[in-house]
């Protein structure tokens, strides 16, 4: 499932993806998109936005299948963060090891991952 608010961002997806059939592309916001969500649980969550990584962690969680993979980016520092984001991040870090439905490690590569496993 590759949920993007922005058709133009979802279409470079859907370029790249778009032959894969365990992908589905749906363009929404992805808090409403949260809302109404019924479908099967997903292996993936690639999450490069607020809902899920900073607010709505665990409704995010709940619709993955167990074992199912969570990965998060964007969490080193840098010079373009808002004001008061750098504490929002470090705030998701410090509570990610009291998830008990969730493994993961924090990976200083890139741009900052996190990658776990829901257990």
């Amino acid at each position: 499932m590759s949920v993007e608010a922005d058709p133009t961002v979802q279409a470079v997806a859907a370029q790249h993806l778009g032959a894969d059939p365990r992908v589905v592309f749906e363009t929404a916001d992805a808090d409403a998109w949260l809302d109404s969500y019924s479908g099967p649980r997903l292996a993936l969550a690639y999450v490069d936005c607020r809902p899920g990584k900073f607010h709505r962690l665990e409704d995010l969680l709940n619709l993955l299948e167990p074992g199912g993979l969570y990965i998060v980016d964007d969490l080193l520092p840098q010079a373009t963060w808002p004001t008061g984001h750098q504490d929002r991040v470090d705030d998701f870090l410090a509570h990610l090891p009291d998830r008990l439905n969730l493994i993961c490690t924090q990976l200083r590569w890139a741009s900052g991952l996190v990658v776990g496993a829901r257990i």
